[in-house]
């Protein structure tokens, strides 16, 4: 009696477990499940600022938190997920517009990217800002052979620069690097030289490397006489995009951002996606432009 009362018990359980696996049949009137999917980008505003910048801080701090990684054993390039976003954010600025009062569309002019200052360079060691500016060579690359209509400048020291190596980049993505280039060096003359098909209202690419603000500073009151001053921008910056959610400039061009609005994202740079550059510039245009007044 005993022992049939266990199979009992034990025949209990077995069904029970059956019955849960079972899938419960879904009610006709319930709706079905929708899955989740992110916003599409927007491609116009009500109004955009002329020049933007992007100032992208946290691209190891990423790497650190997300992986548990100890920093001194990261990856050999931790800056080429960042790259791969500063490529696509790039892309996707480049195709932005808002209606003007004429016919014509008005577009963004200059994008500038903050991508190593001169502290950096001198606290960084010798790997880290290899990786920086050879990231920053293979992109521009893939970016002239992409889009025809985006200019490219390089801002900064870039002396000290020159005899870092270049790496070929990968056969995938670029078809025509010429196998000359060796060293920064080689990149700039080439780009330098390099004839550029005509092309009107091009997007301005600025990239500061190796960039002291306090320098500019100096540069600019020795030779603001002078018609061609190559130590500033020529022009004044109305939107700057720092992430990893610290607010400050950094020695980040201290005369063209005098009356910029800043707005600090707490995600950092390799997790910014076109969403939420969308969002700080429709929160700068939201913003009253009051220029001290």
């Amino acid at each position: 009696m005993q022992r049939h009362g266990r199979v009992t018990v034990l025949s209990f359980f077995v069904f029970l477990l059956l019955i849960l696996e079972l899938p419960t049949p879904t009610s006709p009137l319930s709706p079905t499940p929708k899955p989740k999917t992110s916003p599409l980008p927007k491609t116009t505003f009500a109004s955009l600022p002329t020049s933007i910048a992007l100032i992208p801080d946290g691209n190891i701090r990423h790497l650190t938190h997300s992986t548990s990684l100890n920093p001194l054993h990261l990856p050999s390039n931790p800056y080429k997920l960042g790259s791969i976003k500063m490529s696509k954010i790039i892309t996707h600025l480049s195709t932005l517009t808002s209606p003007s009062s004429s016919s014509s569309t008005s577009k963004i002019s200059n994008i500038v990217i903050y991508a190593l200052s001169s502290d950096n360079f001198k606290k960084r060691d010798a790997g880290i800002t290899r990786s920086v500016v050879d990231e920053v060579a293979q992109k521009c690359w893939r970016i002239l052979e992409e889009e025809e209509n985006i200019r490219i400048h390089f801002v900064g020291d870039l002396e000290a620069l020159h005899s870092i190596p270049i790496s070929v980049p990968d056969s995938k993505t670029t078809k025509t690097f010429p196998t000359h280039i060796k060293t920064f060096s080689d990149f700039f003359a080439h780009l330098s030289t390099s004839p550029l098909p005509p092309t009107p209202n091009p997007l301005n690419l600025y990239i500061l490397l190796n960039y002291s603000g306090q320098t500019s500073l100096r540069n600019y009151y020795l030779t603001k006489n002078t018609p061609t001053i190559s130590h500033v921008l020529p022009f004044p910056i109305d939107l700057i995009i720092r992430s990893g959610g610290e607010c400050r400039l950094s020695d980040f061009c201290p005369m063209e951002s005098a009356y910029s609005e800043i707005l600090a994202v707490e995600e950092m740079w390799p997790m910014v996606d076109e969403r939420v550059v969308e969002e700080c510039i429709e929160e700068w245009g939201r913003r009253r432009k009051r220029r001290g007044s």
